[in-house]
């Protein structure tokens, strides 16, 4: 009986010191894993020859988290590629563009005809939308590619909002948009004045080119943020995706006559970051209406973020 209650506590024992150095092994998988998740390359994933199973994890978590970082790493260098690769298209396309543009304002001093004048005029329309498009293809990667350069100000985002409406009447108008903007009064926030002049300008050019019905502009005030709203009726069936709409070179409908690179929201989405905020999307579903509307906007903060 004495000698079975010995073998016992030593098989006990045995077993808790087994468990022991299994929790310690484990721990030391979770220092090894912090470290590596913290950025140190240099930390390799192993463990003390103890419990097969568990070092057979050790191999395959460090075989993954090296998987994982090399596809960072090309990632990234496809992505500096993928920039470089934009630049030089807009680059590229200007200096014939310049020419084409040149050649038809000669055209225009000829002694053309009634026909070959409306002919010459859908031509300058086209060239028109293709350097709109070759402007926007610079802009964005010169975004991506420049340091921001923040310059902090105080401005009136109702007074702001007003003042690129106002100058978009034509092309409001020219859509068979109808704006409608309550200016709440003074709102305040101290940001960059250009870079928040852009963003507003891309809503309501992408509000131009893809709206429809009317156009409801909102300038609200949500705790340290200001939100910068764009909705327009959207029809119900309608095939749309809010979560997409920020992407670059998306567009919610490849069937459209209109030319559009998909880039203008996209700038929104980068110049929104660049001053601490975010851009967004929604599908609201309204029971009162048989149309749906679709909301972009703006969050902003009214401070910059401190050091």
């Amino acid at each position: 009986m004495v000698t079975a209650i010995v073998l016992l506590a030593t098989a006990l024992v045995a077993v808790l010191v087994y468990l022991a150095l299994i929790v310690r092994q484990v721990r030391t998988l979770t220092r090894q894993l912090t470290s590596r998740l913290r950025g140190d390359e240099r930390t390799t994933i192993t463990l003390d020859l103890i419990n097969p199973a568990l070092e057979a994890l050790a191999v395959r978590t460090d075989e993954a988290l090296r998987a994982t970082r090399d596809a960072e790493v090309r990632s990234h260098r496809d992505e500096l590629r993928f920039r470089a690769l934009i630049t030089d298209i807009s680059h590229d396309l200007r200096t014939p563009l310049t020419a084409v543009r040149g050649y038809q304002q000669l055209l225009g001093r000829s002694d053309l005809d009634a026909d070959q004048r409306a002919k010459l005029a859908v031509a300058q329309r086209h060239a028109t939308e293709l350097e709109t498009l070759v402007q926007r293809l610079y802009e964005y990667s010169y975004l991506l590619e420049a340091e921001p350069r923040i310059v902090h100000e105080e401005v009136d985002v109702a007074i702001l909002v007003a003042d690129v409406l106002l100058a978009a009447t034509q092309s409001l108008e020219d859509a068979g948009l109808d704006v409608r903007f309550d200016p709440p009064g003074p709102v305040l926030v101290t940001t960059d004045r250009e870079k928040l002049t852009r963003i507003v300008q891309n809503l309501v050019r992408n509000a131009a080119q893809h709206g429809q019905g009317h156009l409801e502009v909102a300038v609200v005030t949500t705790g340290d943020h200001v939100e910068i709203r764009c909705a327009n009726p959207f029809p119900p069936g309608a095939a749309v995706d809010p979560d997409r709409l920020f992407e670059r070179f998306f567009t919610a409908d490849s069937s459209r006559s209109d030319r559009t690179t998909g880039l203008g929201l996209s700038i929104v989405s980068v110049l929104a970051r660049q001053l601490g905020g975010c851009a967004s999307a929604t599908l609201e579903h309204r029971k009162e209406s048989p149309e749906d509307r679709l909301v972009l906007w703006v969050a902003v903060p009214r401070r910059p973020a401190g050091p």
